[in-house]
């Protein structure tokens, strides 16, 4: 990371050095070389001295200098207008980000000299996903470019740690979850780059009449998958943290053919069972009660977003959509009853929920369930069964290998 912040230092620096001069950095141009790069971008590797010589006058003059790091060079944007490096007070990172250190990037531009930018798959806390075309292998992909601050670097650094835990135990990707095909630095920007997946499983309940639930034939297959994942990542002690239905992604474009295969995605607050806990995880609809309590969670916490995610599925509405967590534990005490005293024993944070005689501080009812005039019609919600309750085994206990194999 330190070597390539300075070599892109030293770039800079040796503009600000150069920058009055022309660009007759270039004056060696070969005549008669093409100029203009072909659509689908280069096939076979340049190397930067001939890239330069073949596209020298569409490059900027950050990236004359830039391009001699890149031994093989693939893809150069040549017919895009570039953004030159800003190399005044106040520039964010030369220029290359916004206010916020999101990587600023014109569509069809390259990233590393390899990757062509097709458009946004999607955005984030942490950064942006970007559908590539590698102009290596002629594939799409995703390039998920993390912003540029010091805490999305660190988790970046996490997510690494977690995909390589992953590789070297699926080396042959047989396991229902993302596979990552390598990972790099560019303008100060961590790169991951992903195989391409279809919609999500949050796409997939999208209608032109609201969110609608998915027929039952389509949910088992799908979800079986998201159970074999979870499975997978368990037994190599792995706790996923944000399983969500955006973050189950479909490989065909057409799961009512019953041969969509499920992929789970997005590792980057993922842990190990080994590692530190963390209070400010999982989203909060499918946010598990350990984890709003503070007490001490495991992979079940997985299993718990499992469950949330499967009614959501077959009903369309979120299963527990509180407001805020004082009305997720509401809306969870309506279908389950009230928690198992076990759970307060390593919980930091009951106090804010629960007085020191166990009564809840917030309303007794679920906001979000609650009937009105302006929701006559609430989401639909099972009714708790007399013997529910947060019982001694909690959700903790559980595990993806435990549940019925017949599902």
């Amino acid at each position: 990371m330190r070597e390539k912040e300075a070599k892109h230092d030293s770039i800079v620096a040796s503009l600000r050095d150069e920058r009055d001069e022309s660009r007759t950095f270039v004056k060696g141009i070969e005549k008669g070389l093409e100029t203009h790069e072909p659509e689908d971008g280069v096939t076979e590797p340049l190397n930067p001295e001939v890239a330069i010589a073949r596209y020298g006058k569409q490059l900027s003059l950050y990236e004359l200098k830039e391009i001699l790091e890149y031994p093989e060079v693939y893809y150069v944007g040549a017919s895009v207008e570039k953004l030159e490096a800003d190399m005044s007070e106040g520039a964010v990172n030369y220029g290359f980000d916004d206010d916020k250190q999101h990587y600023l990037i014109s569509k069809h531009d390259h990233i590393a000299y390899r990757y062509k930018y097709m458009r946004q798959a999607g955005t984030g806390t942490f950064g942006n996903a970007l559908e590539c075309l590698d102009c290596k292998t002629g594939e799409l992909c995703v390039v998920k470019v993390v912003r540029n601050e010091s805490q999305c670097r660190h988790q970046s650094d996490v997510e690494l740690r977690t995909l390589g835990v992953i590789a070297n135990n699926d080396p042959d990707s047989d396991a229902p979850v993302v596979k990552m095909h390598e990972s790099f630095e560019f303008r100060g920007h961590t790169c991951l780059v992903f195989e391409m997946l279809d919609r999500s499983v949050s796409d997939l309940l999208e209608s032109p009449r609201g969110r609608q639930g998915l027929p039952i034939t389509v949910v088992r297959p799908l979800m079986r998958a998201c159970l074999e994942a979870l499975d997978f990542l368990h037994g190599i002690g792995v706790i996923h943290c944000d399983l969500k239905p955006e973050n189950l992604l479909l490989e065909l474009e057409d799961p009512f053919k019953l041969k969509a295969r499920l992929k789970v995605i997005d590792f980057n607050t993922s842990t190990t069972v080994d590692s530190d806990f963390f209070l400010y995880i999982q989203t909060r609809f499918y946010r598990s009660p350990e984890v709003i309590l503070g007490a001490y969670y495991g992979t079940g916490i997985d299993i718990w977003s499992f469950g949330a995610c499967l009614v959501e599925m077959l009903t369309g509405q979120p299963l527990f959509a509180g407001e805020d967590e004082a009305d997720m534990l509401a809306c969870m005490m309506e279908v389950c009853g009230p928690p198992a005293p076990a759970l307060f024993d390593s919980a930091t944070q009951s106090h804010n929920y629960f007085t020191e005689d166990g009564d809840f501080r917030g309303s007794r009812r679920c906001h979000a369930h609650s009937e009105s005039e302006s929701d006559p019609h609430p989401h639909p919600h099972p009714h708790p069964h007399p013997d529910s309750g947060w019982k001694e085994q909690e959700a903790s206990g559980l595990s993806a290998s435990s549940l019925p194999s017949t599902f």
